[in-house]
Protein backbone atom coordinates (compact mmCIF):
# COMPACT_ATOMS: atom_id res chain seq x y z
CA UNK A 1 0.00 0.00 0.00
CA UNK A 2 1.43 3.74 -0.98
CA UNK A 3 2.04 6.30 1.69
CA UNK A 4 -0.97 9.29 1.04
CA UNK A 5 1.17 12.05 -0.15
CA UNK A 6 2.13 14.87 2.27
CA UNK A 7 1.90 18.20 0.85
CA UNK A 8 2.32 21.35 2.75
CA UNK A 9 -0.11 24.07 1.40
CA UNK A 10 1.66 27.03 2.68
CA UNK A 11 3.20 27.67 -0.73
CA UNK A 12 -0.28 27.36 -2.41
CA UNK A 13 -1.63 29.70 0.20
CA UNK A 14 0.73 32.38 -0.17
CA UNK A 15 -0.14 32.73 -4.15
CA UNK A 16 -4.02 32.65 -3.11
CA UNK A 17 -3.67 35.87 -0.88
CA UNK A 18 -3.59 38.91 -2.74
CA UNK A 19 -0.97 41.63 -1.46
CA UNK A 20 -2.82 44.53 -0.39
CA UNK A 21 -3.30 47.17 -2.56
CA UNK A 22 -1.11 50.58 -1.12
CA UNK A 23 -3.95 53.62 -1.94
CA UNK A 24 -1.87 56.55 -2.63
CA UNK A 25 -0.09 54.26 -5.02
CA UNK A 26 -3.18 53.31 -6.81
CA UNK A 27 -5.01 56.88 -6.65
CA UNK A 28 -1.26 58.02 -7.91
CA UNK A 29 -1.44 55.75 -11.14
CA UNK A 30 -5.38 56.54 -11.38
CA UNK A 31 -4.43 60.47 -11.96
CA UNK A 32 -1.59 59.65 -14.39
CA UNK A 33 -4.47 57.70 -16.54
CA UNK A 34 -6.51 60.53 -15.67
CA UNK A 35 -3.79 63.41 -17.04
CA UNK A 36 -2.55 60.86 -20.42
CA UNK A 37 -6.19 59.25 -21.32
CA UNK A 38 -9.37 61.01 -19.71
CA UNK A 39 -9.04 64.44 -19.27
CA UNK A 40 -7.72 65.29 -22.95
CA UNK A 41 -10.38 63.28 -24.11
CA UNK A 42 -12.75 65.88 -22.26
CA UNK A 43 -10.80 68.91 -23.10
CA UNK A 44 -11.61 68.39 -26.65
CA UNK A 45 -15.24 68.83 -25.83
CA UNK A 46 -14.57 71.93 -23.76
CA UNK A 47 -15.29 69.91 -20.78
CA UNK A 48 -12.99 68.22 -17.71
CA UNK A 49 -12.96 66.20 -14.57
CA UNK A 50 -11.42 66.42 -11.67
CA UNK A 51 -11.15 63.33 -9.14
CA UNK A 52 -12.43 64.11 -5.81
CA UNK A 53 -10.83 61.28 -3.70
CA UNK A 54 -10.59 57.45 -3.62
CA UNK A 55 -11.95 55.21 -1.25
CA UNK A 56 -11.53 51.63 -1.58
CA UNK A 57 -11.99 51.00 -4.86
CA UNK A 58 -14.64 53.38 -5.46
CA UNK A 59 -13.28 56.48 -6.98
CA UNK A 60 -15.62 59.80 -6.91
CA UNK A 61 -14.85 62.11 -9.91
CA UNK A 62 -16.94 65.44 -10.39
CA UNK A 63 -17.62 66.23 -14.47
CA UNK A 64 -16.00 69.95 -14.94
CA UNK A 65 -16.65 72.66 -17.69
CA UNK A 66 -19.40 71.67 -20.85
CA UNK A 67 -19.11 68.29 -18.82
CA UNK A 68 -20.70 68.88 -15.56
CA UNK A 69 -23.58 70.38 -17.25
CA UNK A 70 -24.55 67.85 -20.36
CA UNK A 71 -27.33 65.93 -20.27
CA UNK A 72 -24.73 62.83 -21.70
CA UNK A 73 -22.39 63.37 -18.56
CA UNK A 74 -23.58 59.56 -17.76
CA UNK A 75 -22.55 58.31 -20.78
CA UNK A 76 -19.28 60.03 -20.51
CA UNK A 77 -19.14 58.41 -16.77
CA UNK A 78 -19.54 55.23 -18.35
CA UNK A 79 -18.27 54.65 -21.53
CA UNK A 80 -15.70 57.24 -21.17
CA UNK A 81 -13.90 57.61 -17.57
CA UNK A 82 -14.31 54.13 -16.32
CA UNK A 83 -14.19 52.32 -19.89
CA UNK A 84 -10.45 53.49 -19.54
CA UNK A 85 -10.27 53.07 -15.99
CA UNK A 86 -11.18 49.29 -16.68
CA UNK A 87 -8.78 49.00 -19.48
CA UNK A 88 -5.67 50.13 -17.35
CA UNK A 89 -6.85 48.55 -14.08
CA UNK A 90 -8.71 45.37 -15.25
CA UNK A 91 -7.76 43.26 -11.84
CA UNK A 92 -8.36 46.00 -9.52
CA UNK A 93 -12.54 46.20 -10.08
CA UNK A 94 -12.32 50.21 -9.34
CA UNK A 95 -15.66 51.77 -9.43
CA UNK A 96 -16.14 55.24 -10.43
CA UNK A 97 -18.79 57.44 -9.40
CA UNK A 98 -19.95 61.08 -9.74
CA UNK A 99 -19.60 63.10 -6.70
CA UNK A 100 -22.71 64.98 -5.51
Amino acid sequence: MKKPIKKSLKPVAKKLVKKPVNSSDLLRKIKKVFAERITPMLAADGGGVKIIGLKGKILTVQLTGACGSCPYGLMTLAYGIQANIDDVFPKEKIIVQLAD
